[in-house]
């Protein structure tokens, strides 16, 4: 069990950290690590990762500058509101493969617990859940708070199967 784990155990949560993908997904992210970083006391970290793969030598030159420039404007931004709101908030913008550079950030940062956006949905829709955050599920050490817009639940009765869409 790591410290992390540990930490959690004994109700102490000092960081919280969130991959960013600036979708509404993220943002509804952010808002549950918001209430959870306010429950414990806890700094929220912010980190977006660039898939270097997707730029391939001969790409317009400065396009990659361009994009990391923004990302970097658009994270503090997001940690600027969080901070608005009287926690602390750092970012990380960081380059490779998602998985990894999210396990090497909760390793080298000492992250406590993790608030992972989901595109979990409905009937094949459901298995988008699987891509992402089921490979960093997998991975991780640390308590995952899995946050996904849900549909509305119908009223259930109490008596027999309920299958929720």
């Amino acid at each position: 069990m790591t410290s992390a784990s540990n930490n959690f155990l004994k109700g102490k949560v000092e960081r919280i950290l969130i991959p960013v993908d600036f979708s509404p997904k993220s943002s509804l992210a952010i808002e549950h690590a918001v209430a959870m970083a306010r429950v414990y006391g806890a700094s929220i970290w912010l980190v977006h990762v660039l898939d270097g793969t997707i730029f391939v030598a001969g790409s317009v030159p400065g396009v990659l500058i361009e994009i990391r420039e923004r990302c970097q404007t658009a994270l503090e931004e997001l940690a600027e509101s969080i901070r608005k709101e009287g926690l602390e908030c750092s970012v990380l913008l960081c380059e490779g493969d998602l998985d990894s550079e999210i396990e090497k950030v909760i390793a080298d940062y000492h992250i406590d617990a993790l608030v992972l956006a989901t595109k979990a949905g409905t009937a094949l829709a459901g298995f988008s859940f699987v891509s992402t955050a089921e490979r960093i599920l997998r991975k991780t050490m640390i308590p995952v708070l899995t946050v996904a817009d849900c549909h509305p639940v119908h009223k259930w009765t109490g008596e027999g199967c309920f299958h929720i869409f």
